[in-house]
């Protein structure tokens, strides 16, 4: 009784489709041979199948290979955002002071300076601090010109520096 069944399922299926039993085969056999990429865009496991031509998985390996590129130098410059590049000379400037003066003759501080990250740990056995510290190699002659001060080093720095420091007067 199941086969009779099994039977007028598929005379039905033929009927409603209106097509020859055999036209998926038919169909198959004007596609070229298995492994092509139009035998893996009309089967039913596309992306196993595409996986498996060569031109596709050449593609994809510069795809890869390219967002990888991408990533590395995004991830190269992001770890110098936010630090101050090594330069021979610094410059504060004052716009405006404390009390509201807005042409301020002298900038208004008694210092400034540049600062890094475990910076003690460099000159110490004792390592592993990762508190801001003055910079060794960023000590050097300040001259104040009117609302300006100018820090001068010995020479340009070869490593960043992670923030900076200001030392006010006092006297206001």
């Amino acid at each position: 009784m199941g086969q009779k069944r099994l039977d007028k399922l598929a005379l039905h299926a033929q009927r409603s489709a209106l097509c020859p039993s055999d036209y998926l085969q038919q169909m198959s056999n004007l596609w070229p041979a298995r492994g092509g990429a139009n035998h893996a865009l009309f089967s039913s496991l596309v992306l196993e199948n595409m996986a498996c031509v060569p031109w596709f998985q050449r593609t994809g390996l510069a795809c890869v290979l390219a967002l990888v590129g991408i990533s590395v130098s995004q991830l190269i410059s992001a770890s110098a955002a936010g630090t101050i590049p090594p330069y021979r000379l610094y410059r504060f400037t004052a716009l405006e002071l404390r009390n509201g003066t807005s042409a301020p003759s002298s900038p208004g501080i008694s210092s400034f300076g540049l600062l890094r990250r475990g910076e003690s740990s460099r000159s110490s056995a004792l390592g592993a601090s990762s508190m801001p510290c003055l910079a060794l190699d960023a000590c050097g002659v300040m001259s104040a010109d009117g609302a300006s001060m100018t820090l001068s080093l010995a020479s340009k720095g070869e490593e960043r520096f992670d923030m900076w420091f200001v030392s006010t007067l006092g006297r206001e």
